[in-house]
C-alpha cells in the first residue's frame, strides 16, 4: 500500500507538534527510512511539518537498498528482511506454531484465513478503507452490512484477534518475547551508539527513523513495555537524551 493523503497529514501534524515541544527547528536532523515508498513519504511529511516547509537538504530520508542490512527489521529473518539470526528465527517459528485463535475463531470463521493470519487479513481491511478501494468481503454473502462487507461485531472480533496474534508474535511466552529481544538487539545497539555520540556533541541532534508496525511492536516488546495492541497508523516512539541529575 501507499501513503494516502490522510496519512501524510497525520505525519505532518506530528512533525509540527514535536517542533512545538522541542523549541523550534534549530536541530541537526538525520533521517533513515526502510526502503518502502510509504515510509519514505511518511518521513518526508514529518520533516515538512517539523521544519515548517523548509526542510534542509541533508535532513531528507536515506535508506538501505538491501533489506537484510536494515537493523530496524530485526534478526528474525523469516521473510528475507533483517540481519539473519538462527536462534531468533527458531524462537519466532516456535511462537508461530503455538498460535491458537481460541474462542474468537468462530466469530471470524466466514472471513477467509482470518483465524490463522488475522493481522494480514486486518491489514487488508485497513488498506481498503484508507485507500477507498472497497471493503473486506465476508465469505457469507448478505452478512455484515448486507452487501457482503465485514462490519460490526465481526470486524471487532477480527481486530481483537489481530491484537492477540500481535501480542503473541512479539511478546509471547512460546518464543515471541525472546525473538523480539534478540531481534531488536542490533537496532537498540545502534540507538545506544547514537546516544553516546550525541551526548558528546554540542549540537542539538534529532535522529528520525521511519519504519512499520513490525518495527514498533518488537521494539516495545524488547524494552518490556508492549501493551499487546497492534500499533495504529502513524504511531511513534520517542527517546529523549537528557542532561543533569
Amino acid at each position: 500500500g501507499q501513503l494516502v493523503a490522510r496519512g501524510f497529514r497525520q505525519h505532518k501534524r506530528l512533525g509540527a507538534f514535536l517542533r512545538s515541544r522541542y523549541g523550534g527547528t534549530s536541530w541537526q536532523v538525520t533521517t533513515r527510512s526502510t526502503n518502502y515508498q510509504r515510509t519514505k513519504a511518511s518521513a518526508s511529511a514529518f520533516l515538512d511539518g517539523f521544519f515548517g516547509g523548509r526542510v534542509p537538504k541533508d535532513a531528507w530520508p536515506s535508506f538501505r537498498e538491501n533489506a537484510s542490512e536494515e537493523p530496524m527489521f530485526g534478526v528474525e529473518g523469516e521473510d528475507g528482511k533483517g540481519i539473519r539470526c538462527v536462534r531468533a528465527a527458531a524462537d519466532a517459528k516456535r511462537q508461530r506454531e503455538a498460535w491458537q485463535p481460541g474462542e474468537l475463531a468462530d466469530a471470524v470463521a466466514s472471513i477467509e484465513d482470518a483465524a490463522w493470519n488475522p493481522t494480514d487479513v486486518a491489514d487488508v481491511a485497513y488498506s481498503r478503507h484508507c485507500e477507498k478501494t472497497g471493503c473486506l468481503r465476508d465469505g457469507h454473502a448478505g452478512l455484515g452490512d448486507g452487501q457482503g462487507c465485514v462490519t460490526g461485531s465481526k470486524a471487532e472480533a477480527l481486530f481483537r484477534l489481530a491484537d492477540k496474534f500481535y501480542y503473541g508474535r512479539y511478546n509471547g511466552n512460546d518464543g515471541g518475547r525472546a525473538a523480539s529481544r534478540l531481534g531488536m538487539h542490533p537496532f537498540l545497539s545502534e540507538l545506544l551508539r547514537n546516544f553516546k555520540d550525541d551526548s558528546e556533541s554540542s549540537e542539538k541532534r534529532l535522529r528520525l527513523y521511519a519504519g512499520h508496525d513490525t518495527v514498533v511492536a518488537p521494539l516495545l516488546a524488547a524494552l518490556g513495555v508492549f501493551d499487546g495492541k497492534w500499533p495504529p497508523l502513524a504511531s511513534r516512539i520517542v527517546f529523549e537524551l537528557r542532561e543533569g541529575g
